[in-house]
């Protein structure tokens, strides 16, 4: 019988990949560490890591390219990286067919080509053909862990561990080294009484990036809350919080402070930064019984790729029954009361001068905003109105703040500002809220 003749989309696709080098990601981060991992959404991206990267519309499909995991301090940054193609009609990441996500070289930069290969192979029946050299990306790996401090303040560890914990002074929130980017994150919180009372909240938090191996820290950022709204310092002197606000806030690509951090917002009184080695923080601005506060809530890779974690927001290694761990090692009981929690767990992270990320005014630093004789109020020694239930129902940390602060309202914004990070958890876990 004679052979069938090829087709032109046949024809297409094997001029198209015969010019295709293939991926083998097994050089640097496999698929399971993230490297082929696109956000399960569209509106998930975030505006660094998809900074200054190539994007196509074709339809009703946007395709992005994915910036490389940048490796601190070293040679060798991810060899590869995802191009993530949505539907904008649903909003949904596509995996696998004509329109699928895939990983790419991280120095090609027009992925023009690649989109039309990838089309011609699977009309022509043969989408293998393609994705046999362009492996196809999905939202595996991508998901963010999140954890959380808002209010009076009410701390979620990233194993999911609620509790309350009203020090007065600035603390170690989350420390932890990423191996694969060779970097450190260390997260600080600085908190402050509410007036007339021994409630306290965050006024300002500092993020730190460090190259693991030389422990040289690469860059900082200090946000603190003021009446008018947040002041954000990047690297001890630079203020960058005009430069974040100013642009769109539907812009894809954000405000790039430098080679390692970027912003993104949704609203003046909210927004993310984001970290080339893949973690991120995002800052919420509050005013509780009149004080301008910070709700803070960290992202990380899943807890595989994470090593030595401490701080308040817990040991991070999927057991919720460890993570409270002293400065000197002592593991706490997740049963412990709220009084132990203060004095054996939580004043123990109080940071030490040489360990501060924060600015200060002219002569002043660590010891100014340390109060160890500070004793806050405790659950136990609340009474709770009938009114307050009414108005919290069961949510202890609705509860907590309106009697604390004898103000309902302080304990409905903190009930609101929880179900947004409930919310905002779901989404960086890639589920659906």
């Amino acid at each position: 019988p004679r052979c069938a003749e090829e087709s032109a989309s046949a024809r297409l696709c094997r001029e198209r990949v015969s010019g295709l080098t293939a991926v083998d990601t097994s050089q640097y981060m496999s698929p399971t560490q993230g490297a082929s991992a696109c956000p399960a959404k569209q509106s998930h991206v975030v505006g660094f890591i998809f900074h200054g990267y190539s994007q196509l519309f074709y339809g009703r499909y946007r395709c992005l390219r994915r910036r490389p995991r940048k490796r601190i301090g070293a040679s060798g940054n991810e060899q590869y990286t995802p191009i993530c193609c949505y539907d904008t009609s649903t909003d949904t990441l596509v995996v696998g067919g004509i329109h699928g996500s895939f990983v790419n070289h991280q120095n090609i930069y027009n992925i023009k080509p690649l989109i039309e290969a990838r089309i011609a192979c699977c009309d022509a029946g043969t989408c293998e053909k393609f994705y046999d050299l362009h492996p196809q990306a999905s939202q595996e790996g991508y998901g963010s862990i999140t954890a959380s401090v808002l209010g009076d303040p009410h701390l979620r560890t990233f194993d999911g561990i609620s509790y309350t914990f009203n020090g007065f002074g600035e603390y170690r929130l989350f420390a932890a080294d990423h191996p694969n980017t060779n970097s450190r994150i260390v997260v600080q919180v600085r908190t402050t009484p509410l007036p007339s009372s021994r409630a306290t909240v965050i006024t300002a938090g500092a993020v730190g990036i460090y190259d693991l191996e030389t422990s040289e820290l690469v860059t900082t950022v200090f946000v603190r809350a003021k009446p008018a709204g947040f002041s954000i310092i990047v690297d001890g002197s630079r203020n960058v919080t005009a430069d974040i606000f100013q642009r769109d806030a539907n812009d894809v690509e954000g405000f790039e402070a430098n080679d390692f951090m970027g912003f993104s917002y949704s609203t003046e009184h909210a927004f993310t930064v984001s970290f080339a080695n893949a973690m991120s923080v995002s800052f919420k601005y509050r005013t509780l019984s009149g004080v301008p506060s910070l709700a803070i809530s960290p992202a990380l890779p899943p807890s595989e790729f994470i090593q030595n974690p401490t701080g308040l927001l817990g040991v991070f290694n999927g057991d919720s029954s460890d993570d409270f761990v002293s400065r000197n090692g002592d593991v706490l009981s997740a049963d412990a009361t709220e009084e132990v929690l203060f004095h054996e767990f939580g004043q123990t992270w109080q940071i030490l001068p040489e360990e501060s990320l924060f600015v200060y005014h002219p002569g002043m630093g660590t010891s100014d905003y340390a109060h160890p004789e500070h004793i806050p109020v405790f659950t136990s020694s609340l009474s709770i109105s009938p009114e307050v239930r009414a108005a919290c129902g069961e949510n202890t940390e609705c509860l907590f703040d309106a009697a604390a602060t004898n103000n309902i309202e302080a304990g409905l914004d903190t009930l609101a500002t929880g179900e947004v990070l409930q919310r905002e958890r779901a989404v960086a876990a890639n589920v659906p809220p």
